[in-house]
């Protein structure tokens, strides 16, 4: 999502009113917006037939937007509809109070050439700024537009945490398919279908803990941070900002229904098996795949490198070893974002797992420190790392035996079905893991922390990767 700023390159000024009427029956708030386009070599002559994703010549195409509500089967209704200035910038006039619509781009004829999701229309009278339209904001479009037509309720569907699982690789890789005549729609299905899983799961992996909530009820609560969001990347405000900003208001959500970092890391964890799962199943070797898996690795590299740094934090973990583990989680999000496949991925998250946990030898790791590990005491921790992996390994052929039951390459997937497999897969695993701290009572008010430090660090990015 930090690459973000390769498709805000375009030349294109702030949104300020265009000209034409308004077929939203006088509505009475505003959206405002822009359209943009991806950086490259594609011409406007060269758009492949079926490409409504944006990119290069949008601006140049685009000569009217729409804003369309979603039913129940994913059929769009048109509520607003405005021309689109010569810089791309366009406004309407909305239903207020409006929430998870669908803004389209057409060109001349009557073609879609971009589109976007509008979270929420603004109050009576007030104006709301939507999303750039770009590449990425197109994919994630028609993935919401599908997730719904294929039976996950608008209500269910949260258009929130699908913008964060979807990045700007993963829309260039689907744009690459149609501009090469392949089904980009299948790659767009099969995303749906991914994230739906996903979604499902996180909630049931919340539910476990102890943590009731919806994904309807987190979109609500999320609502805020995504239109900050929208305004910042309207405004051009640097978009790796921005989008710190934004995960930090999610994180500060999720600690609102009560999801400590442990939990949301955990919740994360289960949620990544079921979209890289579905997403592998679907698409195999494919460029959206492999785009794909890597967005979902770097989701859960950042919520389970926070988890371990809260965890040691209060755990009165000396500046020594926090750093140590701080540093661990920097070279993670490195190494996935250069990994250059599965492979490399798996064995950036199995470099982490050592140097916070030790996996072979605790001695020197972040957790090994931590304990202050003598020769006396290190048989005991040792011993908890060891059990640790073992259980790791058997969460691994719990889940494949789970997602083998609920996944195939065609076919309905259960969400249900997988996100219960999955998540009591994780909940078996966590109860192992914790089976060690009587093991660990030498360690007296560490022993705890260093469970949960061990629950994460060697549970996360089990089975997709390898």
């Amino acid at each position: 999502m930090t690459a973000r700023t390769a498709l805000l390159t375009a030349l294109v000024c702030a949104a300020v009113s265009c000209t034409g009427g308004s077929t939203g029956g006088g509505g009475d708030a505003t959206l405002k917006g822009r359209i943009t386009e991806q950086p490259g070599t594609q011409s406007q002559a060269l758009r492949a037939p079926g490409d409504t994703f944006a990119g290069e010549g949008t601006l140049s195409e685009a000569t009217t937007v729409k804003l369309n509500s979603v039913g129940s089967d994913g059929k769009l209704t048109v509520v607003a509809e405005a021309k689109v200035a010569a810089e791309g910038s366009y406004s309407l006039q909305v239903p207020a109070g409006q929430k998870k619509l669908v803004l389209q781009a057409f060109d001349a004829s009557g073609k879609v050439v971009g589109s976007g999701i509008v979270e929420a229309t603004a109050a009576v009278g007030q104006t709301s700024a939507a999303m750039p339209i770009d590449s990425e904001t197109s994919v994630e479009a028609e993935v919401f537009v599908d997730m719904v037509a294929q039976g996950v309720a608008v209500a269910d569907a949260n258009a929130i945490d699908l913008r964060a699982r979807i990045d700007t690789a993963t829309a260039v890789a689907v744009k690459q398919t149609v501009i090469g005549g392949g089904d980009a729609k299948a790659r767009v299905h099969a995303l749906a279908e991914a994230i739906a899983a996903a979604e499902r799961t996180q909630v049931k992996a919340y539910a476990q803990a102890g943590v009731q909530t919806s994904q309807a009820a987190l979109f609500d609560a999320e609502l805020s941070a995504a239109q900050a969001l929208d305004v910042a990347l309207d405004a051009k405000t640097d978009a790796a900002e921005a989008y710190a900003t934004f995960f930090g208001k999610l994180d500060a959500v999720a600690e609102a229904a009560g999801a400590n970092a442990k939990q949301r890391a955990e919740a994360e964890s289960s949620a990544s098996v079921s979209f890289r799962a579905t997403v592998k199943a679907r698409l195999s070797a494919d460029p959206v795949a492999d785009a794909a898996l890597r967005i979902a690795a770097a989701l859960e590299a950042r919520a389970s490198s926070a988890a371990v740094e809260a965890i040691l934090s209060a755990g009165s973990a000396s500046t020594e070893v926090q750093n140590q583990a701080v540093a661990a989680g920097v070279k993670l999000r490195a190494d996935l974002k250069a990994s250059a496949g599965a492979s490399a991925t798996a064995q950036a998250w199995a470099s982490y797992a050592a140097t916070v946990s030790g996996s072979a030898d605790v001695s020197g790791s972040a957790l090994g420190n931590y304990l202050e590990v003598t020769a006396a005491t290190k048989i005991a921790a040792q011993a908890a790392v060891d059990a640790t992996v073992n259980a790791s390994a058997a969460l691994d052929a719990a889940l494949n035996t789970a997602i083998s039951a609920s996944v195939k390459a065609t076919g309905a997937i259960d969400f249900d079905a997988l996100a219960t497999a999955v998540v009591d897969s994780y909940a078996a695993y966590r109860t192992s893991v914790e089976a060690q701290s009587s093991a660990m009572v030498a360690f007296t008010t560490r022993a705890q922390p260093a469970i949960d430090v061990l629950v994460v660090s060697q549970g996360s990015f089990r089975v997709g990767g390898q």
